[in-house]
């Protein structure tokens, strides 16, 4: 799935130490979708995911399907058109 990721997600990626293909992980094969309650028609995805560490967490990415990402879109690099 092509997707475009906010400043302030590759803040919280950096700063917590998320790698990209988890990310993409859960964009591609979501445990759970879910309707965000804010009203801004975003979405949840959440998967529980082991990370490196050997600790299983929970990880959300939201998502706001309206926008049309450009095409300078995060990939991870053996992904083709």
């Amino acid at each position: 799935m092509d997707f475009r990721l906010s400043r302030h997600a590759e803040w919280e990626m950096t700063r917590r130490g998320i790698p990209l293909a988890l990310v993409q992980a859960v964009m591609d094969q979501p445990e759970q979708r879910l309707a965000d309650d804010s009203g801004t028609g975003r979405w949840i995805h959440q998967s529980r995911l082991r990370f490196e560490d050997g600790k299983m967490y929970l990880l959300r990415v939201v998502v706001d399907e309206d926008e049309h990402p450009p095409g300078d879109c995060h990939r991870l690099p053996d992904q083709q058109d």
